[in-house]
């Protein structure tokens, strides 16, 4: 399905911070869709420029409407969507998209994607990806003056994003479940079942592993029981991990080429003694470097068991 070069009416029942957006609201406004999933870690990088955004442009008729479509499961249940819209600091509407009704109508295929659209609804720029979020506002301000004339507009900021020499291609996004997922593991995924794994002699280059018991399901690996630690064999300086614990709450243990992960590498969601609690099903920062790392990351149970679903990673110094 080819972009769309005019707005599609957004669909669904499940709305925050607005009553449901009919195409007659949107008439004669600047209008940014934005594509993203809650646990999608590239998504969440990007809020700090929206908000940026909605407080600058709010006021000029420039409108962001939030399109919530899930990449996992738990990203559909309601409770979990508002309360990620709260703890993110997101004022503009949201719309659910469980259905994926919007996604196919825009013809988005990746987390996150932008749509900014014109007064008259004609499609203005695309960008499918993470890409660079200031050519985004570049586009909004040269509309904004097209309609306002000699209007003073506050200077376009870079998105953040060092892209200079310390810059690299990381390891791409590795998924844990069997679905889409690989094990290095010479046995492979024992299927929707418990499963004591044996780790193979070494791992491979960006690739995971799996010691001790756990059950393999299509998005996810569950621990099951005492010691269960998956490897993983990174490039990066960024580590982040979507977990979910399996009861009201986990703890992990993390070391980094078999020992405890050293403070100055720990990421933000990783205590003083190298462990990350696990409360709610979301993305989790595990490694935060100022310098390539390549190594091997350990992800150990301490009590209750978790889900680990997706590891994402970043090229670029923190």
């Amino acid at each position: 399905m080819s972009i769309t070069l005019h707005r599609p009416e957004i669909v669904g029942d499940m709305w925050i911070n607005s009553a449901p957006l009919k195409p007659h609201d949107l008439d004669n406004k600047l209008v940014l869709i934005h594509f993203w999933a809650f646990s999608c870690t590239q998504c969440r990088s990007a809020i700090p420029y929206l908000q940026k955004w909605w407080r600058r442009y709010r006021d000029l008729d420039f409108l962001i409407i939030g399109i919530h479509t899930p990449q996992l499961d738990f990203e559909k249940e309601p409770g979990g969507l508002r309360q990620a819209v709260s703890e993110l600091g997101v004022q503009w509407p949201v719309v659910a998209d469980n259905d994926y009704l919007n996604w196919t109508n825009y013809a988005a295929n990746s987390w996150p994607a932008y749509y900014l659209f014109g007064r008259d609804g004609g499609l203005l720029f695309h960008q499918l990806g993470a890409g660079s979020l200031d050519e985004i506002e570049v586009v909004v301000q040269g509309n904004l003056r097209q309609t306002f004339g000699d209007i003073v507009l506050p200077t376009v900021d870079s998105d953040g994003h060092l892209h200079d020499d310390s810059c690299f291609v990381p390891t791409p996004e590795i998924h844990c479940g069997y679905a889409r997922g690989r094990l290095d593991n010479s046995e492979g995924y024992n299927f929707d079942m418990p499963f004591r794994y044996r780790t193979s002699n070494g791992l491979k280059k960006d690739s995971i592993a799996l010691l001790g018991t756990f059950v393999a399901k299509p998005e996810y690996v569950e621990s099951a029981g005492e010691g269960a630690t998956v490897f993983l064999q990174f490039r990066a300086t960024e580590v982040n991990l979507v977990l979910k614990p399996v009861e009201a709450e986990a703890k992990v243990k993390l070391t980094f080429n078999g020992k405890t992960l050293p403070k100055q590498i720990a990421g933000r969601d990783v205590s003083e003694s190298g462990e990350v609690l696990i409360t709610k099903s979301t993305v989790y920062n595990l490694i935060l470097s100022d310098h390539p790392l390549d190594g091997i990351l350990g992800i150990t149970r301490e009590s209750g068991d978790f889900q680990a679903y997706t590891f994402t990673f970043s090229g670029c110094r923190s």
